[in-house]
Order: structure tokens, then C-alpha cells, then sequence
């Protein structure tokens, strides 16, 4: 996309001039036939990129409009454009922050030089910005949005265990905020200044499905290798264990293997001499304890990670906080793409907002509001700027203890059918096989034990049946 230059000039036939010069070099015009006027243009828009000042207008000059920019912080770069008469002049406005000046009559050589290089100043100040934002400290837990309850308690649980050096487990959904709350808490902890190292427990996965042709020695020395790298570099600080229930059970155990030296045994692990001293935090997607009971987690893993457990609530339970974390995002991304005449959400859209189902939570509202931010052709964002929303993903109300109990009734086994007729008891007891698999996942040995029968004697009924097992098995 070329660049748009603000030529700005009260005379007609120089402001002409230097347009057809503009347009000639590549690039976009707009024209402002005052100091006021610019100003104004200014204000309203901000994909100028470089202006082309005159220093004499009637109504404000060159000088006083660079003195204005100053004031309101506005870095854009300004050349200016004096008369013979005026080149003393010059070196007042470089002061007031004039990256180069261009006398009058304007040459298209000179032109075009002064141009290349305010926008590559542009470009590379655009740039330190972006740099600036990037390094900027991550969310402190003060900052965290929590108008609603469920997550009001999960700052209040934060704010306990941070003044700890224990370790923490934060389980939920994907996207719901996880890392973010456990930087947040290492901030507020003894350690913040101290080193913050994610290890990605996923990744475990695809090595290990990658390197399927390697001796299952090598293999171990390479997970071995990683973890004691990562470790080495979390040393005083944070140890993040992100998606930790992704980890292949044989990893798990050597991850248990070295926290477990380094909390009992510090003086035989040691990193130039020193012992380790580090503060395990995980992240799970999936409830740690469930895995652990069907024996698909190790359990002196969980109990090293899990000595504080936080359960952070999927987006679709935080209702209230929807609005607060849409204007965040909204002014984030507005301020990062020089869009900062987009101020607010209308209610509308906010209400699409706030009815959406949000499976991706927090992550998936940041992105949906950065993408309405480049959609958005006016002052706010409207549903319009929201149509890559899918209309489909409606939130759920949470069904009520009771609702619970009755939806769990109506999906168990029934002797009678929908048209009040008494079932056949073979028909009752596929079902009920049916319903037995279903909740124990295809399990026969716990089965047959709820069922009170043998497992041949339960085979024998599947086979009968024709039930295929595996469709009950979990995937």
C-alpha cells in the first residue's frame, strides 16, 4: 500500500505543483489549504505518513502548526517548505521537531529525495514503536479484567499464591488465559525479576512422532537434554509447564525424576556449582486429577505441580467481563495500527459480542476484535466490522443442578419407549451395555463389574448384540 502525503499550502497553483509531483513519485495526496485545516486532517486520520508543510499561511502557520503536532505528541514527520526569505527561519523549525525542509520554487529531484527519506525515518520510528509495545511488562494481576465473580476469585486465589514460592497448577479451557496469569503472578512473586522460561510440553508429542526411526535411547537422551537446558535457564526464577497434560507418560516420569533431585536432593543438581533453585507453574487443558484416577497421568507428577490448583472459567461464565476485555483489545490494536479515531463498540455489536459462544475464549475475543479494528471503516466498530463471526456459535446457558440431574435421567437406559410401550428385555439390556460402555469408555473389566457380571459372560451379550466396543472407546 503507497504511502498518503498531507501537502499543505494556501496557494492553489504551489499546493497543485507539488501534488503532480507527489503522484508522479507513487505515491497518495491529500490536500490542506491551511495551517487549521491540517491540523484538523490530522487529528481525523492517521494514515498520513508525511507532510509537506508551507511555513506563511493566513490562518496558522507552518511554525505554529509544528508547535501544535509537539504539544499533542504527534511524531509524524514534517518537511518544510520555505521562500527564499525564509530559510533563516529553518533551523527554528528543527528545533520544533521539522525533519527536512525544501525551498521554494520546490524541484521534483528535491523532492523526491526529502521524501524517501522521511518515509524510511517514518518507517524505521514506526518500527521502535512496535519494538516499544512488544517489550512493554506483561499484565500485572492489578490489570487483569475481573468484573465478574468466578474470575474475581481466581485473582484472589492469584494474589495468595504469589507471595508463595510453591508450585501452581492453572487448568481450563484453551485460550482462557492461562500463561498470561501465570506471568502475572510471577510478577507479583519474589521472583519477577528472575528469568521466565516456558517449556512446551507439546512439543514432546511432535518429536517424538517425528523421530519414529530413532533408537528409543537417543530419543530419551534428547528429552533428558531439553529438560535439563530448560531447566538450567529457568534457574532463580519460573519454570512454566505449558499444556502439561500433553506430555507422553515415560516423559512425565523423567520430568518427575529431575524436579524431584532438585526439591529433595538440591546439592547433587547442580549448574556451575550452584544448586537449582526453580518455581514450577503448569497449565493444563484438562482436569490433572481425572487423568491421574484413569491412570493417564502420573500421580507423583501431579502431586509436585499441584501443591495450589487455580480453575480459570471458559469466557462463555464471564459474561460481565466481556465488554471490559472487547475495549482493551479494541484500544490496543487501534493504538498499534495508527486507528486511534476508532473509540468504542456500538451496542449492538456489543451485544453480538456478548451473546457469541466463544469457544476460543479470551484469545478468540482478542482476535475477532483485531480483525473488526481493520475491518472498520468509521469511529466505532459495528456488527458489520464482526460478520467473520459464526453466527451458529451461540452461548450456551449453563443448565442448573436440577436440569443436570433431569438431562443425566433422560439419557440413562428406559424400559418404556417414547410411545409408552414396554421394551423387550433384550432391547433393555443392549441398552443398558450401551449406556455402561458409553460411561466407562469401553472398559470392560469395569463394566462387567458395574454390571455385577463375568467379563465372558459380558462378552458373550456384546457379541449377541452386535455392539461394537470400540466406538466406546475414548479417543
Amino acid at each position: 500500500m503507497s504511502a498518503r502525503i498531507l501537502i499543505v499550502d494556501d496557494d492553489p497553483i504551489q499546493r497543485r505543483n507539488l501534488e503532480m509531483m507527489v503522484l508522479r513519485l507513487g505515491y497518495k495526496t491529500i490536500l490542506a489549504d491551511g495551517g487549521i485545516s491540517a491540523l484538523t486532517i490530522l487529528n481525523q486520520r492517521k494514515d498520513i505518513s508525511v507532510v509537506l508543510l508551507d511555513l506563511s499561511m493566513p490562518d496558522l502557520g507552518g511554525k505554529a502548526v509544528l508547535e501544535n503536532l509537539q504539544n499533542a505528541g504527534n511524531t509524524v514527520p514534517v518537511i518544510v517548505l520555505p521562500q527564499d526569505q525564509e530559510i533563516g527561519k529553518v533551523g527554528d523549525t528543527l528545533k520544533l521537531g521539522a525533519l527536512d525542509f525544501i525551498p521554494k520554487p520546490a524541484m521534483f529531484e528535491r523532492v523526491s529525495v526529502s521524501l524517501l527519506n522521511a518515509l524510511r525515518v517514518n518507517a524505521l520510528t514506526q518500527e521502535i514503536y512496535r519494538a516499544r509495545l512488544a517489550g512493554q511488562p506483561r499484565l500485572q494481576l492489578r490489570d487483569l479484567v475481573c468484573h465478574s465473580a468466578e474470575m474475581e476469585s481466581v485473582i484472589k486465589q492469584a494474589r495468595h499464591v504469589a507471595q508463595m514460592d510453591s508450585a501452581i497448577l492453572l487448568e481450563g479451557e484453551m485460550g482462557c488465559g492461562k500463561e498470561t496469569l501465570a506471568r502475572a503472578i510471577h510478577l507479583a512473586s519474589k521472583r519477577q525479576g528472575a528469568p521466565f522460561i516456558v517449556l512446551d510440553c507439546q512439543s514432546f508429542q511432535t518429536r517424538r512422532s517425528q523421530d519414529t526411526i530413532t533408537r528409543n535411547t537417543r530419543r530419551g537422551q534428547q528429552i533428558e537434554s531439553c529438560i535439563e537446558e530448560d531447566l538450567a535457564k529457568a534457574n532463580g526464577g519460573v519454570l512454566l509447564l505449558r499444556n502439561v497434560s500433553e506430555l507422553p507418560i515415560k516423559v512425565q516420569k523423567q520430568l518427575y525424576a529431575h524436579i524431584c533431585i532438585m526439591h529433595h536432593n538440591p546439592s547433587s543438581y547442580t549448574i556451575d556449582d550452584n544448586a537449582l533453585d526453580i518455581r514450577v507453574i503448569a497449565t493444563s487443558i484438562k482436569p490433572l486429577r481425572d487423568l491421574v484416577l484413569k491412570g493417564k497421568f502420573c500421580a507423583e507428577l501431579y502431586e509436585l505441580i499441584s501443591d495450589s490448583v487455580i480453575s480459570l472459567p471458559p469466557l462463555r461464565l464471564r459474561n460481565r467481563d466481556i465488554p471490559a476485555l472487547a475495549h482493551m483489545f479494541l484500544l490496543k490494536f487501534a493504538l498499534e495500527e495508527r486507528l486511534s479515531h476508532i473509540t468504542g463498540i456500538s451496542p449492538q455489536a456489543m451485544a453480538l459480542l456478548k451473546e457469541h459462544g466463544w469457544p476460543g475464549n479470551v484469545r478468540e475475543l482478542k482476535n475477532a476484535i483485531h480483525r473488526a479494528v481493520l475491518l472498520c471503516n468509521g469511529g466505532e466498530l459495528t456488527v458489520e466490522d464482526f460478520r467473520h463471526l459464526d453466527p451458529s456459535v451461540k452461548k450456551k446457558t449453563p443448565l442448573s443442578s436440577l436440569e443436570r440431574q433431569l438431562e443425566a435421567l433422560l439419557k440413562a437406559p428406559c424400559g418404556i419407549d417414547q410411545d409408552g410401550n414396554v421394551k423387550s428385555l433384550p432391547a433393555v439390556e443392549a441398552e443398558l451395555i450401551r449406556y455402561a460402555l458409553n460411561r466407562h469408555e469401553g472398559q470392560i473389566s469395569k463394566v462387567a463389574r458395574q454390571l455385577g457380571i463375568g467379563r465372558t459372560t459380558l462378552y458373550r451379550k456384546i457379541k449377541e448384540y452386535g455392539i461394537d466396543v470400540a466406538a466406546f472407546a475414548k479417543k
